[in-house]
């Protein structure tokens, strides 16, 4: 039998705000957004807090491709690649132009069949990630 064509898809949508105003500037050499510049970096002398900025994102993913659940991938010339969807929430704080400190949730739900389309193997869990990016 010949291998179907195979179709994957999958996306996203996201959405950050900045809680201190500052703007978002579009590099359009890069095509790409840049980090907000803080108006008042972050300093105890004088009272600075930096820029804070709280973000979501949901995405979802389908590697699923001509598959009959209980129908082996070799019968049918399909892929059981699982479909995934993650949601997310962040928290960053830009203490100055180049540092930026980030808290991150995430929500992940895997749903997956082995190759014989008859044990889901998929995974539902959450992460709790902190991480620091340094700019120059």
């Amino acid at each position: 039998m010949p291998s179907p064509t195979l179709g994957f898809n999958g996306g996203y949508v996201d959405l950050a705000w900045v809680l201190t105003r500052e703007p978002i500037p579009y590099d359009i050499t890069r095509a790409a957004w840049s980090r907000p510049r803080p108006l008042h970096p972050f300093s105890l002398g004088d009272g600075g807090i930096g820029a804070w900025e709280i973000a979501a994102r949901y995405s979802a993913l389908n590697l699923d491709s001509n598959i009959i659940p209980g129908v082996p991938q070799s019968v049918t010339g399909g892929v059981y690649g699982g479909q995934q969807q993650v949601a997310s929430l962040a928290l960053s704080w830009y203490p100055n132009d180049w540092l930026r400190f980030i808290l991150q949730f995430q929500h992940t739900n895997v749903n997956k069949l082995n190759s014989a389309g008859t044990v889901q193997i998929g995974q539902h869990f959450e992460t709790l990630a902190a991480r620091a990016q340094a700019t120059w």
